[in-house]
């Protein structure tokens, strides 16, 4: 598939290593860094070239200015040895200014931050900015057992209040995790406080098409959630998507959203979600804006 190429390596190796891996077939990683680097270039913009730092022993991954906001992120290796392997497990580092005030500063983000335990199997890889919205800057995140799609993945969310939250994506991925990290971000918006009504318009028009945008607005923030949701604005949830079908002909892609209880798998309800596809300049079809939700 189309989406489903490798990509959070690239920003950790040369470009003859990163051509190795993609023959490798590491699909799961792939999937989010081709979709943000495709879809997000009309919110991230700046230059992300990689090299090593000789001074400071550190790779630096990305470093770019979006509006008023400046990322630097970092990485090094850690000392932690990953087993039966030559190499070492690595730290990002992330520096997050706005507006000149310095949020971030070399934030650590380590595999075991990122698991909850120590884990010395797996290696963090650093993926793309996949967002910014005046509230928070969002990014990919994951760790994995090497040169495999074998790991966990997350988006982080790094605010100007100067929290940091971290969402896992669902471990099984498929052509509707679009969804997914659509309404991750979109709760991540509706929930920050004080709520801004036009961080919340940024997340929607990246991910949505203008008909779904005028839907929102006419009908508030929460006309895209279940009812049990809506209703019960404090209730924490967990979100996984699932494709159900494709009509080719009409590149429309239908998926159902589901919603569980915190660090659950309790069902509390879904949504139907129908994703609007493109031909891309290789001929293939990206589904990558959502056309519709529905109860």
């Amino acid at each position: 598939m189309g989406r489903k190429l490798n990509y959070i390596h690239l920003l950790f190796f040369s470009t003859i290593i990163v051509i190795l891996l993609m023959s490798a077939g590491c699909e799961r990683k792939a999937t989010m860094v081709s979709r943000a680097n495709g879809r997000g270039r009309s919110i991230i913009d700046g230059k992300s070239d990689s090299f090593v730092d000789a001074k400071s022993k550190m790779t630096i991954e990305l470093d770019t200015i979006v509006r008023d906001w400046h990322m630097l992120l970092q990485t090094a290796d850690n000392g932690i040895k990953i087993k039966n392997e030559n190499f070492y497990d690595k730290t990002l580092f992330v520096t997050i200014v706005k507006n000149g005030k310095t949020l971030f500063h070399q934030k650590a983000v380590t595999t075991p931050w990122l698991l909850g335990s120590p884990d010395n199997e797996r290696q963090l890889y650093a993926g793309p900015l996949i967002a910014v919205s005046n509230t928070t800057v969002y990014l990919f995140v994951g760790s994995y057992l090497p040169e495999t799609d074998d790991g966990f993945a997350y988006i982080l969310a790094f605010s100007k209040d100067g929290n940091v939250n971290k969402y896992q994506m669902p471990q099984s991925l498929d052509e509707s995790d679009l969804v997914t990290e659509f309404y991750l971000l979109y709760s991540h918006e509706c929930f920050y406080e004080p709520f801004d009504a036009e961080s919340l318009q940024q997340i929607i028009k990246e991910y949505c098409t203008d008909e779904l945008l005028w839907k929102i607005k006419q009908q508030g923030k929460f006309a895209i959630f279940p009812p049990k949701i809506s209703d019960r604005h404090s209730l924490k949830f967990d979100v996984a998507s699932e494709m159900i079908d494709i009509d080719t002909t009409k590149m429309l892609l239908y998926s159902r959203i589901y919603f569980y209880k915190r660090h659950s798998y309790q069902p509390l309800d879904s949504m139907k979600v129908v994703l609007k596809g493109r031909r891309n300049e290789y001929k293939r079809v990206n589904y990558d804006k959502i056309l519709s939700i529905n109860h």
